[in-house]
């Protein structure tokens, strides 16, 4: 078998944002179209999601999710001005919505402010679209269930004030708490209704936060999210550390070390993707 290494992935027009990706699955934001496509089947079109509604004076964020038992991918819109106060959330069932639906508010109530954070917007986890929010000084984790459509909040854990991060690891939720040169690493096993937090890691950085370090071409400038991506079977984890360096981290040493610094440009968006030749519906 010869698989070939492009991937296709739609390239009209001069907008194309990663949205996440489910079961071998992506959905991008390309142009003015929410599309979802499989990028190891050469030559198949993307699947178009119907038109989004114009809202007047909203910034949109998406998030793309999936329930097993009905075996349908939906696809969040978040509403939002430009405070990030969400005003309204959205959803679109693959294969089966002709329009977006509304949410409405949530449990009665205005929806919570979003926090501001770079990277994905939304990460899916256990059946549930996960986002940062707060509300009256207070920040929350705010999930959305795919399969009843519904929104809740989770408390964080305590003692949580620097640059936070959301990302999954082996199928559970992770949250990355950066201070400086230090990073609290918590992960999330109990679900709804709890919430319960566990301290996973603590990882000294290999250099503070908000340290430029002069690295040929250009200075690179040390600011944003931690976010592991995989376990080794030794237990080491890498992480990518400010959106900029690869590094590695035994925690039997509790010492990050740099495998590599990333070429990349201002913010990057990074998603796992394990690929499949499942096709879209």
């Amino acid at each position: 078998m010869t698989i070939k290494s492009e991937i296709y992935i739609p390239r009209e027009g001069y907008k194309r944002q990663v949205i996440g990706a489910c079961n071998g699955l992506v959905c991008l934001h390309v142009d003015k179209d929410i599309v979802v496509c499989n990028p190891i089947l050469q030559g198949r079109p993307p699947f178009v999601l119907p038109k989004l509604p114009k809202l007047a004076y909203s910034n949109s964020r998406f998030g793309f999710g999936f329930t097993p038992l009905s075996d349908e991918y939906k696809v969040l819109r978040c509403n939002a001005t430009y405070e990030d106060r969400i005003i309204s959330i959205d959803v679109c069932t693959l294969g089966r919505d002709d329009t977006w639906r509304s949410i409405g508010r949530h449990n009665g109530k205005p929806f919570p402010r979003r926090c501001a954070s770079n990277g994905i917007d939304f990460v899916f986890v256990n059946g549930a679209l996960c986002w940062l929010g707060w509300d009256m000084a207070s920040r929350y984790l705010c999930y959305f269930d795919v399969k009843n459509e519904e929104l809740a909040n989770l408390s964080l854990p305590r003692g949580i004030y620097g640059i936070v991060h959301l990302g999954v690891l082996d199928d559970l939720l992770y949250l990355s708490d950066v201070q400086s040169s230090l990073v609290n690493v918590w992960v999330m096993k109990d679900y709804v209704p709890t919430g319960a937090w566990t301290l996973k890691w603590v990882v000294k950085l290999p250099y503070p936060l908000g340290l430029w370090v002069v690295k040929p071409p250009y200075p690179l400038a040390l600011f944003g999210p931690v976010q592991p991506i995989k376990i080794l079977e030794d237990g080491t984890v890498v992480m990518i550390f400010l959106d900029k360096v690869l590094v590695s981290y035994p925690p039997q040493t509790g010492l990050s070390e740099i495998i590599k610094y990333l070429e990349v440009v201002l913010w990057t968006k990074l998603i796992a993707h394990t690929p499949s030749f499942f096709c879209p519906p």
